[in-house]
């Protein structure tokens, strides 16, 4: 497995990635590409940086363009200080990845941003070019290392503990992690965990039968909570499962299965609350019982096995042992889609409706034909507030936070099966007091797939790529760096 060394001309915002190809609208030294042409470097992104000078014209022809993000490098705003990092955005060959996603991405403890995706470009990894791979990338676009996945599954999820290290998890195969066997099972799935810098710290393997890992996230102990979803395709049955590792060994402490009769059933988001207790929520199509909990969605949607009802359920951290279990909706389709824990300790959820009148955790709350609600819960499961938003025929998948209250929201517009140039990416903000703030587009095709803070309140989004976008005055091109691999992009706001 290569470490690839840091060197000053791996920034990446500005070009040697050759991940994709921007052209400036300006065309002037001060805003433009490397000689004020507006254009590209050696195949490397032009002008899609966001450096406080705005991007000086020898700085472009050096490092493959030039820097741009308008007044002050802020993306074009005015006013207050300028932020900390740049704008860009970075395209990576889709891979393995499923035609519609993006690479995983991660926010570390020190500012910088992971990035997790099926297929190195080859000024990455020159020897390991096309395999699953780990990159670690500063607030300004530059690559401060990178790891390659060779001989192994390449992940599927990902998350950081609070000390940086970093865990893995994918459907587990033969192969190797850092020189580190992946033991063999029948079926299930491997993890691994690095350090900071990418060193190999541990590898098991889980034997599950047809089981899918759908979140991870590690606890104030430094343990690794798993969720999954373990699929009878005989029975036609799918159960999520919560299962607790230690953070040391990879080693299993315990695993909480929840019944559920059909499939779907799956969990979306997962946390751990100040006094230790696990939450996860999802969705589910018929009765899920956790533990002595019995959910049944709607009346009305009893006899649809199409319609999803949302839940939630609270863990004992010691043993899993349900404490608490909530459900909401599915006459029609429900969900909690993901989940966060704010400075206050309160659960952010981000829950998406069919509109209407719903009761949501004790009080009936008017969604109108808002689609979506953020949604905070104390910690005895009761409501505490609700802001619905969104419109009808847009679908909102991300949440993340920032320091200040706000909460960010992505997802996507337009009509999924419409012509690809008439949908994208979508991100908006909601202030703290919930009243929905900016909202910015990118004609890119697909919807957002991930999404993350940055400590220096930049905003990061990934998902599929396929038609040229405008942003920040200037045109971004999916040109992939391998040929007949489609563009996944990265961006970065400082900004928004």
């Amino acid at each position: 497995m290569k470490l690839v060394a840091t060197s000053p001309s791996w920034l990446l915002a500005i070009g040697l990635l050759a991940a994709c190809t921007s052209q400036s609208m300006g065309g002037n030294p001060g805003s433009g590409g490397a000689g004020g042409q507006g254009g590209t470097h050696s195949g490397g992104v032009s002008g899609s940086g966001g450096g406080s000078s705005g991007g000086a014209a020898g700085d472009g022809g050096a490092s493959g363009g030039a820097q741009t993000g308008g007044s002050g490098g802020s993306g074009g705003s005015g006013g207050g200080p300028a932020p900390e990092g740049s704008d860009f955005v970075l395209c990576f060959p889709q891979g393995a990845m499923a035609p519609l996603s993006g690479p995983l991405l991660a926010a570390t403890p020190s500012g910088s941003v992971l990035v997790l995706g099926s297929s190195a470009p080859p000024d990455l990894l020159p020897e390991s070019p096309g395999v699953p791979f780990l990159l670690e990338l500063s607030t300004s676009g530059e690559a401060l290392r990178s790891f390659a996945f060779a001989d192994a599954p390449g992940p599927e999820v990902m998350t950081v503990a609070e000390d940086g290290t970093v865990f893995v998890a994918g459907q587990a195969g033969p192969g190797t992690v850092g020189g580190e066997a992946i033991p063999s099972v029948e079926s299930g799935y491997y993890l691994a965990k690095l350090s900071p810098a990418f060193d190999v710290m541990a590898v098991a393997a889980i034997e599950r039968p047809s089981v899918q890992v759908n979140a991870l996230h590690v606890d104030a102990e430094g343990d690794l909570i798993v969720g999954t979803a373990e699929a009878d395709f005989e029975a036609g049955s799918m159960k999520p499962a919560v299962t607790k590792f230690s953070g040391e060994t990879l080693e299993e402490d315990w695993t909480e299965l929840f019944e559920h009769e059909i499939m779907p059933a799956l969990i979306y988001g997962m946390t751990t609350l100040p006094d230790g207790r696990i939450v996860a929520a999802g969705l589910y199509s018929r009765t899920l019982t956790v533990g002595s909990f019995v959910l049944e969605k709607a009346v009305e949607g009893q006899d649809d096995d199409f319609a999803y009802a949302g839940w939630v359920a609270w863990l004992a951290p010691d043993d899993g042992e349900p404490l608490l279990a909530e459900t909401f909706g599915g006459a029609v389709s429900d969900s909690v889609s993901d989940l966060e824990l704010t400075t206050l300790g309160t659960l952010r959820l981000l829950t998406l409706h069919s509109g209407g009148s719903l009761p949501l955790f004790g009080t009936t709350v008017d969604l109108g034909e808002s689609p979506a609600a953020v949604v905070d819960v104390d910690v005895s499961g009761a409501l505490e507030q609700a802001f619905p938003f969104g419109e009808t025929g847009k679908a909102t998948t991300e949440m993340a936070l920032g320091s200040e209250g706000q909460t960010y929201i992505a997802g996507r517009y337009g009509n999924p099966v419409d012509e690809v140039t008439t949908r994208g990416a979508e991100l908006r903000r909601i202030e703290a007091d919930g009243t929905v703030g900016p909202i910015q587009s990118f004609s890119t095709g697909y919807g957002v797939d991930e999404m993350v803070v940055d400590s220096a309140a930049g905003v990061w989004i990934s998902g599929g790529w396929e038609t040229p976008f405008e942003w920040n005055g200037q045109t971004h091109e999916p040109i992939s760096p391998i040929v007949d691999e489609p563009c996944r992009f990265v961006l970065r706001t400082a900004s928004f």
